[in-house]
């Protein structure tokens, strides 16, 4: 994208030079074309900031998993894993007692 809006203003420079009596329109182009540049280059930015932010996120989980609290997070993923098999026992003796109801 960043080739694409080179490339128009390059050519909104020729046309300008070419064509006087057309100079103000395409002084607008040209500036019209910068704004542009200047949105990607801020829009790339944002990207590569949440990008950063993601990483680090990624990292302090790893480092909360594999540091010394390594154990606690372990337990508390097992005792979610038991909840989930006893909610599915509980559903299934529910749908059996509606069966025989």
């Amino acid at each position: 994208k960043q080739e694409e809006l080179q490339n128009k203003r390059t050519e909104a420079r020729l046309k300008q030079h070419l064509e006087g009596e057309n100079r103000q329109y395409w002084e607008g182009v040209l500036q019209d074309l910068a704004e542009q540049e200047r949105k990607l280059e801020r829009d790339k930015l944002e990207l590569k900031q949440e990008e950063l932010q993601n990483k680090r996120t990624e990292a302090r989980l790893k480092q909360h998993l594999e540091g010394e609290n390594k154990e606690y997070w372990e337990g508390v993923l097992q005792d979610l894993a038991e909840q989930e098999r006893k909610l599915e026992r509980d559903k299934l003796e529910l749908k059996q007692e509606e069966l025989q109801n």
